[in-house]
């Protein structure tokens, strides 16, 4: 089998460096209702990102992603790294990763509940993270 490598073929790889492949999320402390998701783009080889990428995103209130969340009370922001564009007020939108593949979310609730972060992969399956319990 023949795979496209950023501009060049590569033969029998399951993998393939540089393109978008999964990510590593790590969940913050809560902190003055605040919790940060650290988020890192892997291309199918593992490595970090090492330019821009874009993806789906949206919270939900299960570690599957099928229960729509409903806005936290604070908000969903990027932190440092990256960019959120919503579609869905502080619920949905396109995470626009930096060019070293990573970006932060940071959600701020006054609320006790759980929250999950998902992120959507190229193949059309997604990720997610672990949960992001706020407690008041």
């Amino acid at each position: 089998m023949t795979l496209r490598e950023r501009g060049k073929v590569v033969h029998d790889k399951s993998v393939r460096k540089g393109v978008l492949g999964s990510y590593t999320m790590t969940v913050g402390a809560e902190a003055a209702n605040a919790i940060t998701v650290n988020v890192q783009a892997l291309d199918e080889a593992g490595n970090e990102m090492a330019e821009g990428c874009q993806a789906a995103w949206w919270l939900s209130t299960d570690s599957a992603g099928q229960a729509i969340s409903t806005a936290p009370s604070g908000g969903t922001a990027a932190g440092t790294d990256g960019h959120l564009i919503e579609w869905t007020a502080q619920i949905s939108g396109l995470a626009v990763f930096e060019a070293d593949g990573d970006a932060d979310f940071v959600l701020t609730d006054t609320a006790t509940r759980n929250i999950y972060l998902n992120i959507g992969l190229p193949d059309g399956t997604f990720q997610t993270s672990g949960v992001l319990a706020f407690s008041t």
